[in-house]
């Protein structure tokens, strides 16, 4: 396993955990991933080239804009997939967004079936959790 492919564990593993306890995911730690996906791409480290990075960071913005326009999606999760996108590239990320929304269906419904509290009052779902398996499911298809 590459470094960079270590960087990502990292940041999804933080990620999930910190939406799953907090509710949010830190800008600081989107801000580092996005430093390492980014630096990683422009050195040649990188999993995908800096022209690949950098598309695929718009396309994974793009996908989940419009879920935050309308409200049903909160701006670090939309930050989230920028990030990963600037690891895996413009075709990866979108794979990771198709995953991460089947993933999320599956823990809204088991949070809903737990009828835990904080889920029925805040009507909100740790996404990052959801994301980060379909980044996790992507990169296993990656090897």
């Amino acid at each position: 396993m590459t470094l960079v492919k270590a960087a990502l564990l990292l940041l999804l593993l933080v990620a999930a955990l910190t939406d799953l306890c907090q509710r949010r995911i830190p800008n600081i730690l989107l801000a580092f991933g996005a430093l390492i996906g980014l630096g990683a791409s422009l050195s040649g480290f990188g999993m995908v080239s800096a022209s690949q990075a950098l598309l695929g960071a718009g396309v994974g913005f793009l996908i989940f804009l419009l879920p935050y326009v309308i409200g049903r999606m909160g701006a670090g999760d939309v930050k989230f997939l920028t990030v990963i996108g600037l690891f895996v590239g413009p075709v990866a990320v979108m794979k990771v967004a198709l995953y991460a929304m089947l993933a999320g269906g599956v823990l809204a419904l088991l949070l809903l079936g737990l009828r835990t509290g904080r889920f029925i009052e805040g009507k909100n779902i740790p996404y990052a959790v959801g994301i980060s398996i379909g980044a996790l499911l992507v990169l296993a298809e990656m090897n």
